[in-house]
């Protein structure tokens, strides 16, 4: 590679970094989302941790990663973990990766395609194109799609490795590009498609098909010219690249298909654990086909248009429009006509269009994976394909033209200028929760989910008010959703109104109040409550375990324990590990005096949270009251040996010494418990303390 070839490349990659750095310089104001980061890193204890062997083995641990996620990308949850072990969870570290990662991706997609094509400037704009679409802001803002960013990193280096073998074909350079797809797997499942594309670039721009499409007729081959061992530019020159017919270069990418074929296998299992994939029941097949045509559609318009960008967009279902659907499918067939049309004169046309046609089929909802119809994110490889059909086309429709390099410079400024900004603007919309579902909702109409997770977002910081107007709009939507509508009676539950909260329940939800319980065993029997089927959504299952547990908060507030402990008991039998439903249960059954019980809800809670210093002292305090005496002692005592610090050991151990009568021990015990907690800033609990040791004294 000449000196000034080496020096252009510098430049190019240096400019493309510079301008990803400035589109993406929101992202430092940036925090976490509560759409999936909270899986991913700040709520995962096995991210949280770092860098330890614990979290490295559930990285790659199918079972326990699967149970965490829903997905198994090893590599990219390794990435989150090298994250926290350098920057904690400050967010501005976490983004400052993903940025970092996505101009290196910018980079080398540009050396790729110019290692391929000799094409240094078309190959700059693909690349530039790829760093500043806004369409891509969504997988560099959001933490959680690291995946994105670093499987296209594997993608590109697959590719690199792969046009290297091409040059020279022997068993190391082939095992490099083998593993390079492996670890592209490892970040994300939907490289299962670059065996694929491989193909693609056989038959361009690397040309090693011979007798494509088994006609008769050949292709000239490609000349390639022998570079240093630093060299990354190829061209037409002395040495012939070989040429093989389609099945032999198909039988050479056997292992990359079976790796992929494993992948695929691995993916469904894992997403059908968390019942993310939608069925018949829940999204016909008729609804699917019809939202086919229409997504590769909008994907196409917002890569030219790249306006209303929002974190989700509804599935239509079957009010998917029929005119749309058949036009859309229109467009793809012409567009498909005319690449096959050009397959021998513009060669980029065809591979281009299967590039983005084909790297979309995994996410493109033949098998529906989550609620969206599409998202910006699953452009972030196919968009390439689109990328290089417009920037080769332009090229070659302005190839006669006088100054050509002029306006070729002057049409790339116009277009990479307005959609760096766009980006920019894009990505502070990713700021915080409230930011980004706000937007969703601005520009896309009835965004039911986007709705929903507002009021989540105000819920979070306890605007209450706020929240529940936005549960009211996403009902609007979607009237029949039990989740919708536990959110809305919760919203309502915490402004106090009590009795709005329950009508909604007994309205939408006419099985709760139907009911019956055994006064002696708390085992209820549910004559009309819903059970969810085998197959079902485990949102379901909290869904309604929510709905009863928020029916009893309702009724305990308005001291209607009867009705209240009916909802506990009903929250438990679906969900038995539900512990703050068992601790409301036991709280309103001390109301009620029944005691016995409460010790066996309160002894219950124990097994599921059994360093509870909270529980054990309400243990103690009850069995107390049943002159358990020695009972009561071991629980203040396993207190006080869980947090030594926490003045609850000492004042149960305080009121047990009162119980026996062993006055001057309860003073000393009262006075121990008032001291921790004047440490701890429990001033309200000192004081209570403090006067019931005076009461002691007086007396």
């Amino acid at each position: 590679m000449g000196f000034e070839r080496k020096h252009l490349l510098f430049f190019v990659s240096a400019v493309l970094t510079a301008a990803t750095i400035v589109a993406y310089e929101p992202a430092r104001h940036n925090g976490f989302v509560g759409y999936d980061d909270n899986w991913y890193v700040y709520n995962n204890n096995y991210i949280k941790n770092g860098l330890t062997r614990n979290s490295v083995a559930w990285a790659f641990s199918f079972a326990n990663q699967v149970g965490q996620t829903g997905n198994w990308h090893p590599l990219t949850s390794l990435s989150h973990i090298l994250d926290v072990e350098f920057f904690g969870l400050e967010p501005a570290g976490h983004h400052f990766t993903s940025i970092g990662l996505h101009a290196v991706n910018a980079i080398l997609l540009f050396l790729v395609l110019q290692y391929m094509t000799s094409k240094t400037w078309r190959s700059a704009f693909v690349a530039a194109l790829f760093a500043l679409h806004p369409l891509h802001v969504e997988s560099v803002a959001w933490v959680s799609e690291r995946k994105d960013v670093l499987s296209m990193l594997f993608w590109l280096l697959t590719m690199l490795s792969y046009a290297w073998y091409a040059r020279k074909p022997n068993i190391s350079r082939y095992m490099v590009t083998l593993v390079c797809f492996a670890l592209g797997l490892m970040a994300k499942p939907m490289v299962v498609t670059l065996p694929f594309v491989l193909l693609l670039i056989d038959y361009w721009p690397l040309e090693r098909i011979r007798n494509p499409f088994f006609s008769s007729f050949s292709v000239p081959s490609v000349s390639l010219r022998r570079d240093s061992a630093k060299g990354f530019v190829s061209s037409v020159a002395k040495n012939s690249v070989a040429q093989f017919s389609v099945l032999k270069l198909v039988f050479e990418k056997i292992p990359f298909f079976a790796l992929s074929a494993v992948v695929c296998v691995i993916t469904q299992i894992a997403q059908q654990s968390t019942w993310a994939v939608a069925t018949q029941e829940n999204l016909p097949l008729k609804a699917r086909l019809l939202n086919v045509p229409v997504s590769y559609a909008t994907y196409i318009e917002k890569t030219f248009w790249p306006a209303n960008l929002a974190v989700f967009y509804p599935h239509r279902g079957l009010d998917t429009s029929m005119w749309l659907a058949v036009a859309s499918l229109v467009l793809l067939v012409i567009v498909t006509i005319v690449a096959l049309y050009f397959w021998r004169t513009r060669k980029y046309l065809l591979m281009g269009w299967l590039w983005f046609f084909g790297t979309l089929i995994p996410v493109i909802g033949f098998v529906q994976v989550g609620r969206q119809a599409l998202a910006d994110r699953y452009t972030y490889i196919p968009l390439t394909g689109l990328f290089i059909i417009i920037v080769w086309g332009v090229c070659d429709l302005l190839e006669s033209i006088r100054y050509r390099k002029i306006v070729l410079s002057l049409t790339a400024a116009a277009v990479l200028l307005p959609l760096g900004v766009l980006s920019w603007r894009q990505m502070g919309f990713w700021r915080d929760d409230i930011t980004l579902y706000k937007r969703a909702t601005e520009v896309v109409p009835d965004n039911w989910w986007a709705e929903q997770l507002l009021g989540n977002a105000y819920a979070q910081q306890g605007r209450y008010e706020e929240a529940a107007n936005s549960y009211k709009d996403s009902l609007r939507i979607l009237p029949d959703s039990f989740e919708i509508i536990n959110d809305l009676g919760y919203a309502l539950l915490r402004q106090n109104k009590l009795d709005e909260a329950i009508e909604l329940y007994q309205k939408t939800l006419p099985e709760l109040p139907n009911i019956s319980v055994d006064p002696l065993t708390l085992v209820p029997n549910t004559v009309t409550s819903p059970r969810p089927e085998s197959g079902k959504m485990d949102a379901i299952i909290r869904c309604y375990t929510e709905a009863h547990f928020n029916m009893g908060e309702a009724f305990s507030r308005l001291e209607r324990d009867d009705e209240a402990i009916k909802h506990y008991a009903e929250a438990i039998r679906i969900k038995p590990d539900f512990l703050e439903a068992r601790k409301a249960l036991a709280k309103a059954l001390i109301m009620q005096g029944r005691a016995d019980f409460a010790i066996e809800q309160l002894e219950k809670c124990l097994e599921l949270a059994p360093d509870s210093v909270d529980i054990r002292a309400t243990l103690a305090t009850v069995l107390l009251s049943q002159n358990r005496i020695d009972e009561s002692i071991l629980q203040a005592s396993e207190s006080m040996q869980l947090q030594p610090d926490s003045p609850m050991g000492f004042y149960m151990l305080a009121r047990v010494y009162q119980k026996q009568g062993k006055t001057a021990d309860a003073i000393e015990a009262f006075g121990k418990a008032a001291e921790l907690a004047e440490i701890a800033g429990q001033e309200d609990l000192a004081k209570q303390i403090q006067a019931e040791a005076s009461a002691l004294k007086t007396k």
